[in-house]
């Protein structure tokens, strides 16, 4: 897991501009099927193949390994447990 800048994404839920993300999957530039975690809203989100975001469904969430699952969760939890 790594935080970067790069250039703006926008969050398919909140649609605020993400110029940085922390990436679950990934070290570099993101890739199709990447996973990034919106700061602003906690949502999981995938890149699509046309590096788009696109919010992780319950069913792509289940499809996802283990260990990818518990770290997306363990960061969901650090940024809803910050005050606002």
């Amino acid at each position: 897991m790594t935080t970067k800048n790069r250039n703006s994404y926008k969050c398919p839920v909140c649609g605020h501009n993400l110029d940085s993300e922390i990436w679950v999957t990934g070290d570099k530039d993101p890739q199709p099927g990447d996973i990034s975690i919106c700061y602003y809203c906690a949502s999981a989100n995938e890149f699509t193949e046309n590096l788009n975001l696109k919010n992780i469904t319950v069913h792509d969430f289940k499809l996802l390994d283990d260990a990818t699952k518990s770290t997306i969760l363990s960061i969901l939890r650090e940024i809803l447990s910050k005050p606002l």
